[in-house]
């Protein structure tokens, strides 16, 4: 409590501590301080309503990340050098103060809290604050329609984050006054309609993150003039048509992902001339027909690719063994037909392939034995033949794994017909049986007697054991 003897005392931060308890009155008394930094400790109670006249010369105020509550105090309007505002991930509530008579504002993170929009007219005042280039408000319980005094934003803003609310009606055509915005943030509301054309004006755009909305129609072909755009999220809404030629315009895009949506048509071989993509590529679960493009194998720089669950047919590219950098691959669900490639050998690095639910036929590769990165490869639900391969001591399996004859009890060891073969490796995850498997773990799905059962092989004590479920039965032993 001592603090606030020191007078003429300008700068005080206490971050990143473990300070407890209230924060004594006398400190917020310090008419000299211009910052004030108290963010990630366990500080409670609420701030004087009067702050912003006991604080007069306070240009950056950090709280964030304490259980500080109540009201956020509209006093904080009348600190007029006041620049930067983080009350981030604390308990405040009641509706966003007016804070448009702050000339100097450059920062106002007011995020995971329990706010309110109320009428807005907090967001009509922010027009007038010219200097402001961050707005966070996100993971708060703004509701109701978002109006299009939205695009009156200073056009030096950067960074609009609304995502984790309750916000309804459709993205204003305004917004392609913000011509500095960078990151557009508003996933996971209740946002409807289409996304306007008008998104395609914003020429700095990084991300656009508008996933786990209520949007339809198609997406707009100005998408491809934002030529800065490195990630786009538009997953798990409604939007249907043809995937546009004109994302492989975004040249710097890192990731894609459209899954959980209605989009039908072909994939655009355009998509696969972005060869800065390598965070991700997700067009699961839509509607997607034909063939896969030979192009596949231009993503020489990709990680993690699901196309899974459409409609998509023909044989797997033998180009996709180029894409060496992958990390997982996921195309089950579709009506892929024809052999594993053989191509697939250069995927070394790969640590998560499933093929399961389509019509593939031939050998189960013998090189799969050597991808000791591999953590789950689901090859169920297919018409493979071959034996199971075995992975080498010391692999990703945790040590020697039983052959199909010792368990299956087959007379050659082969697994023929329509009997798919699954294998699950340590870490992974067992599809369709719940649970995740040890590092020791492998599982072979067969159908046996009408139904399909998993036979459990796990390595306890030096020893094999098996046992079936789900319908299937055990044959032979091991």
């Amino acid at each position: 409590m001592s603090i606030d003897e020191i007078r003429n005392l300008e700068i005080l931060d206490i971050t990143y501590n473990f300070l407890t308890g209230s924060v004594p009155a006398s400190l917020y008394n310090m008419s000299a301080l211009t910052y004030l930094g108290m963010a990630t400790n366990n500080l409670v109670g609420e701030l004087p309503h009067n702050i912003g006249y006991t604080l007069p010369s306070i240009q950056t105020l950090i709280m964030q990340g304490n259980q500080f509550q109540g009201q956020i105090p509209t006093s904080l309007a009348n600190t007029t050098n006041l620049q930067v505002i983080n009350l981030r991930n604390n308990a405040f509530h009641g509706i966003v103060p007016s804070f448009g008579i702050l000339p100097s504002l450059v920062d106002l993170n007011l995020g995971k809290n329990q706010l309110e929009a109320g009428d807005w007219s907090f967001l009509s005042s922010l027009t007038n604050c010219t200097q402001l280039v961050n707005l966070r408000l996100d993971a708060n319980i703004l509701q109701g329609v978002l109006p299009s005094v939205v695009a009156g934003l200073s056009k030096s803003i950067e960074v609009l984050l609304l995502r984790s609310n309750k916000i309804s009606g459709t993205i204003p055509h305004e917004i392609e006054h913000l011509t500095g915005l960078k990151l557009l943030y508003m996933e996971r509301n209740l946002l409807t309609g289409n996304l306007p054309e008008s998104i395609g004006n914003l020429p700095n755009l990084f991300v656009l993150s508008l996933s786990q909305n209520k949007f339809s129609g198609q997406i707009p072909l100005s998408v491809g003039n934002l030529s800065q755009l490195s990630e786009l999220y538009l997953q798990e809404n409604s939007l249907s048509g043809p995937i546009p030629e004109a994302l492989g315009d975004c040249k710097k895009l890192h990731i894609l992902n459209l899954s959980c949506n209605s989009f039908n048509g072909s994939i655009p071989k355009e998509l696969f001339t972005l060869s800065d993509l390598s965070e991700g590529l997700d067009l699961s679960h839509n509607q997607l027909s034909g063939e896969i493009p030979m192009e596949i194998g231009e993503l020489i720089n990709l990680g993690p690719l699901n196309i899974s669950y459409n409609q998509l047919s023909g044989q797997i590219p033998s180009t996709l063994g180029q894409c060496v950098q992958l990390e997982s691959l996921h195309m089950e669900g579709n009506r892929l037909h024809g052999r594993i490639p053989q191509s697939f050998v250069n995927l070394r690095g790969i640590t998560v392939m499933d093929l399961s639910q389509n019509n593939l036929t031939g050998e189960i590769p013998e090189f799969l034995k050597l991808f000791k990165s591999m953590k789950l490869l689901n090859l169920s639900f297919n018409n493979l033949e071959g034996s199971v391969p075995r992975p080498r001591r010391g692999g990703g399996c945790g040590g020697r794994i039983p052959t199909a004859t010792e368990c299956l009890g087959a007379a050659d060891g082969r697994a023929r017909g329509p009997c798919p073969v699954s294998l699950v490796a340590g870490g992974g995850r067992r599809r369709g049986f719940g649970g995740s498997p040890t590092t020791s773990e492998i599982h072979v799905v067969r159908r046996r007697c009408g139904g399909w059962g998993p036979l459990l092989f796990q390595k306890r004590w030096g020893a094999l054991g098996c046992r079936g479920g789900g319908g299937g039965r055990v044959v032979g032993s091991a």
